[in-house]
């Protein structure tokens, strides 16, 4: 399965058919590829894995919000389980397909109305030429080299946070020239044994001039591999959006800067881009990257650009949503008109803001 947004769900079949999901798979869910029996799309066997691996998915918002989650897990993995061993014996992988001819739950890395979701995401991160990746069965770490020439003077760094976005470990070290065309093993993770089980591992690469080149993060528990319901209890965390808007040839651009000032990591933090009259998703949009997770105090640039005639003349607004995710409304004027807001139908209450609601 590669699901896509709740926007596009919603825009596929019927309100009722949506709406009384999961409770009833309806034939209108199997005539996009959802379908209750077995084969390729079976509904039964995804659900069941979704709930055992992420919790709750029993309202169609909190579908979506694990399935995005599993969807840029499973083509990053694709990805980076191929460039770990390149190119022995792993030469290729390939996916079937970048986009379907009709509205889909599946095969898939953009959807039909050309809106990019996690899983789009999550395999342009596995696909970056220089890379860093965590083996999360082993817990090492690997730099891939997917350039025609060797690499000196890079360093890494590696943040182990728990659940509560408390420091586990912090450090760093430099490593040795890195081969072209080389999937290069720096060594394990590390960590105190007291650890907590369930945590996430932020990684960072850097040149010699310390600029950064890559980064990748990764939710895991050490005790119970594929149990990470204890995700559901995190504090929903409002992230700080600030956009400033550059409009030039017919393209509007808005540069967003996204800061977690909370003390939760904000995971999968997702933008989406509308008209702020209608709310209508503006599609095509280009993003340079999305389903962003924020440390404590990490602070992340997102450009968005899309075709000025496809805002129709309406104020650019980007929503806001994520795993434990949402925003304060505010609008801005550097460089024109624009705005943000929470993507309020998609966000999941959770931790303990859901528990006082």
């Amino acid at each position: 399965m590669s699901i896509p947004t709740l926007e596009s769900i919603l825009g596929m079949m019927p309100a009722e058919d949506a709406e009384s999901f999961p409770a009833t798979v309806s034939d209108d869910w199997a005539e996009h590829d959802f379908a209750v029996g077995g084969g390729n799309n079976a509904a039964g066997s995804y659900l069941a894995a979704l709930a055992a691996r992420y919790g709750n998915v029993e309202t169609l918002p909190r579908f979506v919000r694990a399935a995005q989650m599993a969807d840029y897990e499973a083509l990053r993995a694709l990805f980076e389980g191929r460039v770990a061993q390149l190119f022995h014996p792993a030469t290729a992988v390939i996916t079937w397909m970048s986009n379907p001819a009709q509205p889909s739950t599946t095969w898939q890395l953009y959807s039909y109305d050309l809106e990019p979701f996690a899983s789009y995401f999550g395999a342009r991160k596995g696909c970056e030429p220089l890379h860093i990746q965590l083996d999360p069965r082993s817990g090492r770490i690997a730099i891939i080299n997917h350039l025609p020439q060797a690499i000196d003077g890079l360093t890494y760094r590696v943040r182990v946070v728990d659940l509560d976005g408390g420091l586990i470990l912090d450090r760093s070290a430099a490593v040795g020239p890195v081969a072209a065309s080389t999937a290069s093993d720096v060594g394990p993770v590390g960590m105190p044994s007291e650890a907590a089980s369930v945590q996430f591992v932020r990684l960072e690469l850097f040149d010699a001039g310390h600029a950064p080149l890559s980064d990748n993060f990764y939710w895991r528990n050490l005790a119970v591999e594929n149990d990470l319901t204890a995700l559901d209890r995190m504090p929903t965390v409002s992230v700080e959006a600030v956009v400033a808007r550059r409009d030039q040839g017919g393209v509007v651009r808005l540069d967003v800067e996204l800061t977690n000032r909370g003390r939760a990591v904000a995971v999968m933090t997702h933008l989406q881009l509308r008209r702020e009259t209608t709310g209508v998703r503006v599609l095509p949009a280009w993003y340079s990257d999305n389903y962003v997770s924020l440390l404590p105090g990490e602070r992340r640039s997102v450009a968005v650009e899309a075709a000025a005639a496809d805002l129709a003349g309406d104020t650019p607004l980007v929503t806001i949503d994520g795993w434990n995710v949402t925003t304060m409304p505010r609008s801005f004027s550097k460089g024109g008109r624009s705005a943000v807001a929470p993507n309020d139908a998609a966000i999941v209450r959770t931790g303990t803001e859901a528990r006082r609601r």
